[in-house]
This record gives structure tokens, C-alpha cells and sequence, in this order.
């Protein structure tokens, strides 16, 4: 039988312009594009495994939400959200599922209260259920089995039947009030504890500071109790003496002519008022993502430079102005009690770095409660050393010797006394032969206030606003 050529091209074009074939064509031109294995870097992600999701959660809008690994775009522990999951895959741990966007993504463990989701029984005993239920998964061709009668008519010019219509795809329920909660408090790590009669809900494990407090991540409870707003940071304490006068440092400072830089103070609670906390007392405040030692521990130990050098460097220095504006010696100056707010990490500008730890700040002219040896002056390392510290005299020339060596920390990386225990900097600094060295930092600018900052005769230290006014801030 001679073929007609003229219809075999009409119907070539019906099909490339209709959406079966358009699907056909990008589909083909897709393949094309695609890098091999063998020859692209994106190959090996193209072809491996498809990624795993974590501790995932089944949404209301009927995706998922979980940690992935192994994704090609995105790093292992990053938190992302699926496409919708197409309606007839279960949600069972270790069972691959596809979106409706054609992704693949592997179900690891659940997360705590999500149950697993079986949907592909329901889809089928809906199907099953429906007369001609193979007609709901084919196109059935009429016109004596010709390509041309299921779209033209049969051979008799008549219209063929149309395809039954597929029975409707069965949708998971939604998971519970009560599993979306579990699961929210097992990704921010809630451990069940409060402060303030259930207005605070802390999270993961304390964290012991110098003084012994307790410090924990907490999130703001909302009238059912569950977490809302940002990321807290919750101080707790026995000494109510030194958490409530760290409490009027912060008032005091940051409510002052100079408002210095500090992280905001929420809440000051005399008692927590939690299971486990009769004792305590706590303070509740802004949190940081990091602290500036830890940040200079992630860049293994290499110190800032240019802008993002002399960002830390103003944030510190404004916090000075502020204590000694308000009357304040701040003595435990130090890149651990400065945290960054924001997600920058230093290599071209550090915006969010603020103060905390205020417990040790006293009136000028009154005496130390507390000292870090890597941040006192030699006048006090002397007294110290004759077991006069109690009595010793604060002045604000204690507070510009820790800027100086703050600066030296962040410029170079690495404390001037670093690795040396506290007696031992303690007694080279009350040494009447020692001398600090400046000579690793390499800005000409910064190496001269620092020097400036570190003149073991404390009259000839600068004050703060001649600390700020130096070229190194106004020059550069």
C-alpha cells in the first residue's frame, strides 16, 4: 500500500503543536543539552543517587519539608522544602519519592510525631472501585485500531467516544496540630524546660559560662505554647547579685548619652520561674550566631582585615564610650563577649558585632569583682600579684589597654598570650621589663593605636574619644 505522504506530515504537525508533542520535543532537546558523566563535572551529580531528606516533616500543601544530604545544589544539613509530592507516592522512611516537578528525593527517618503516609492502597482501592477502572490509566483508540480515528474520528467520519475521565488522585490528610508542633520543637531543639511561667522555651543543652551560669538558646512562647519569633538567648544564674547588676549595666549603657553597641536586653526575670530553676535567676537577651574568638577560630586563626577589621574594631569601641560615658570600667573586654548578629563572616565587612557580659562592670573608681588575665593592664597584674587585687582603683585607661589587645587578637588572628595559662600572663604582665610587641600587625595605622592602647604607663594611654578620632578610623 502506497503511504500518503501529505497525511503522515499533517499529522506530524498536529502533534508537534499539541502539548503531547511540545512535551516530546523539549524532552528530546533536554537530552541534548544534558553534560555525560564522563564528560561534565555536573555529570557525577546528574546520575548519582538522589538526595536524602532528614528528620522530614509531610506539610498541609502536600510537600516536604526536611534536612537534606547529597543535593546537588544545596550543602548537607541545609533545611529545604519540596515541590508537591505527586499523590499516589507513599511517604515511608527509605522509600524514594517524586515531585510533580519531576524530582527525586530519598525519605530518611521521620521526624519525631510525623507518622508515615501510605497513599498508594488509596489511590487504589479508589480506582478499583470505579467501573471500567482500566479506562482511568489508558486512552482507549476506536475506528478499528487506526492512529488516525483517535483524534480525527473512525473511518465512518464520526467522532470517536472520549477517554473516561481518571478517577481523582487521593490526597494524604494533613498531619495533626499535635504532630506539626513535635516536629517544630524537635527541628529548633526545644528540651522542655521554661523560664518566666512557660513565656520562654529553652532549647538544647546549657552552655557554662566563666561564672557559672547557664546559658541556653530559647525562643518566646506564644499563647499555646509553642515557639514564635527569633532565636533568644537566656542567661541564668544563682548569684542574683551579679546577673541583677548585670541587668542595670545594660540599662545603664545602653541607655546612656552614647548608646554603645550592645545586644538588646529583653527581660530581666529575679526569678525564673521554671521546673528545675527555683534558685535561678534570669536574664533575657538578644543572641548572637557567633562570637568573635569562634569566628576567628572558623578562619583558622587568620585575623580580619579592612573593613571587616575596622567594623569590630568601632563596634568595640563604641561600647567603651558607652560604659565610660555612664560612668562605667567595663574590665572583661574580650572577643568572646562580642557576638555577631548577622551571617557575615568577615572576609569583606562585619555589620551585627555587639557587646554582652556585662556582670564585671563597675564604677570608675571603685573595685574589681571579677578580672580576665588576658585583658587586665600591667598596674593590675602588680596588685594582683601582692594580693591587693580587691583593692585596686578602676580607672577607663584599664578598659583602653583590653582594646589594644583586642585589636592585636583580631588583626593577627591568634591573643597575644595565647596558649599561656592565666598565672602565667598574669605574672609577665606585672614583669617590670615587659613590653608589649605590635610588630605582627601589618596595617601601619592600626599598629600605632594599638601601641598607643598598650603603653604600660596608663596616663599615657588614649581616652576613648581620641581612640575613635585616631586616622585609622578617620583616614581611612
Amino acid at each position: 500500500m502506497r503511504k500518503n505522504p501529505t497525511a503522515i506530515i499533517s499529522l506530524c504537525a498536529f502533534i508537534l503543536h499539541s502539548k503531547v508533542g511540545q512535551s516530546f520535543v523539549q524532552n528530546v532537546q533536554l537530552k541534548r543539552q544534558l553534560p555525560s558523566p564522563a564528560n561534565s563535572k555536573l555529570g557525577s551529580n546528574l546520575y548519582a543517587a538522589p538526595p536524602t531528606l532528614e528528620k522530614w516533616v509531610y506539610l498541609s500543601n502536600g510537600s516536604v519539608q526536611g534536612i537534606v544530604k547529597n543535593h546537588p545544589t544545596f550543602d548537607d544539613g541545609d533545611e529545604i522544602t519540596t515541590s508537591t509530592i505527586m499523590p499516589t507516592m507513599d511517604l515511608v522512611a527509605f522509600k524514594v519519592v517524586k515531585t510533580r516537578n519531576g524530582s527525586q528525593y530519598k525519605l530518611g527517618r521521620p521526624a519525631q510525631g510525623q507518622k508515615e503516609v501510605i497513599r498508594s492502597k488509596q489511590q487504589s482501592s479508589s480506582s478499583s472501585g470505579n467501573k471500567g477502572s482500566s479506562a482511568g490509566n489508558s486512552i482507549s483508540i476506536t475506528g478499528g485500531g487506526n492512529l488516525f480515528g483517535s483524534f480525527f474520528g473512525n473511518a465512518n467520519g464520526k467522532s470517536s467516544s472520549p477517554a473516561p475521565t481518571p478517577a481523582p488522585a487521593v490526597v494524604a490528610p494533613a498531619p495533626s496540630p499535635a504532630a506539626i508542633r513535635q516536629a517544630e520543637s524537635y527541628r529548633l531543639n526545644l528540651n522542655g524546660r521554661t523560664v518566666g511561667n512557660g513565656k520562654y522555651l529553652l532549647a538544647g543543652k546549657a552552655v557554662t559560662s566563666s561564672l557559672k551560669s547557664l546559658i541556653f538558646a530559647a525562643y518566646r512562647s506564644d499563647s499555646k505554647g509553642q515557639p514564635i519569633g527569633q532565636q533568644l538567648t537566656v542567661k541564668l544564674s544563682t548569684n542574683y547579685e551579679a546577673l541583677e547588676r548585670e541587668n542595670r549595666n545594660y540599662n545603664r549603657a545602653a541607655n546612656g548619652i552614647f548608646p554603645g553597641a550592645f545586644v538588646n536586653k529583653i527581660e530581666f526575670l529575679a526569678y525564673a520561674d521554671g521546673k528545675g530553676f527555683d534558685d535561678y535567676s534570669a536574664l533575657v537577651i538578644e543572641a548572637g550566631r557567633t562570637d568573635l574568638r569562634a569566628l576567628l577560630n572558623e578562619r583558622g586563626d587568620v585575623g580580619l582585615e579592612g573593613r571587616a577589621l575596622r567594623d569590630a574594631a568601632a563596634a568595640a569601641g563604641l561600647c567603651i564610650q558607652a560604659m565610660h560615658s555612664s560612668g562605667l570600667v567595663w574590665t572583661d573586654l574580650k572577643a568572646e563577649n562580642f557576638v555577631i548578629v548577622t551571617e557575615s563572616d568577615g572576609e569583606t565587612n562585619l555589620p551585627g558585632v555587639k557587646g554582652i557580659d556585662l556582670e564585671s562592670a563597675m564604677p570608675a573608681r571603685s573595685n574589681p569583682v571579677d578580672y580576665s588575665p588576658e585583658a587586665c593592664p600591667p598596674e593590675f597584674a602588680k596588685v594582683f600579684m601582692m594580693g591587693d587585687a580587691g583593692e585596686f582603683v578602676l580607672d577607663p585607661s584599664y578598659d583602653i589597654w583590653s582594646l589594644g589587645m583586642l585589636l592585636y587578637e583580631l588583626s593577627t588572628g591568634s591573643g597575644y598570650f595565647a596558649g599561656q595559662k592565666p598565672a602565667v600572663i598574669t605574672k609577665l604582665l606585672a614583669d617590670d621589663s615587659f613590653v608589649a610587641d605590635v610588630s605582627l600587625i601589618e596595617d601601619l595605622k592600626l599598629r600605632d593605636l594599638v601601641s598607643k592602647c598598650l603603653q604600660n604607663d596608663p596616663k599615657k594611654r588614649p581616652n576613648i574619644t581620641t581612640f575613635l578620632l585616631h586616622p585609622y578610623f578617620t583616614t581611612t
